[in-house]
């Protein structure tokens, strides 16, 4: 199996489905060089297989060009296709538990202002104890909204 790792995030996918050297290190503009598949390539690699090897001797295909290699560039990429989709599904997961735990913090740190905003008035030196706080406080959105405003 081949690992990729990012950061905290490792990703374990078959190793016919390994990253090439040059994934990753594209410039927009090799990028935009690429040639743009259709959906369904690899079908479409499958079926031109099959003919391939039905034509026989009849049709001679381009140097380098087998029914294997056909059926193995359309596994790639459809495996890799799949994978994309894994992780577009992984990732709206993990955005949604970030939501949810910013969401916990946010309610957490309200809390936490209302009651010093009662409570310095009693003891002062409170305010400098929460001063991280209270300009965190300061900067962010108004009560009862999602979180802190965006710079």
């Amino acid at each position: 199996m081949a690992k990729m790792t990012h950061g905290p995030v490792t990703l374990v996918v078959d190793d016919t489905l390994a990253l090439s050297d040059k994934a990753g290190k594209l410039t927009p503009d090799a990028i935009k060089r690429l040639p743009k598949a259709p959906a369904g390539i690899g079908l479409a690699a499958q079926e031109t297989a099959t003919a391939l090897t039905n034509a026989g001797t009849a049709f001679t295909p381009p140097q380098g060009i087998t029914a294997k290699s056909l059926v193995a560039a359309g596994a790639r990429s459809d495996g890799l296709n799949g994978v994309l989709t894994a992780l577009q599904v992984v990732t709206r997961m993990v955005q949604e538990e970030n939501l949810l735990a910013d969401a916990a913090c946010w309610d957490q740190l309200r809390q936490v202002n209302d009651m010093l905003k009662g409570q310095v008035k009693h003891h002062p030196e409170l305010a400098a104890m929460f001063a991280p706080l209270t300009k965190f406080m300061g900067k962010s959105a108004p009560h009862g909204t999602k979180g802190p405003a965006q710079p």
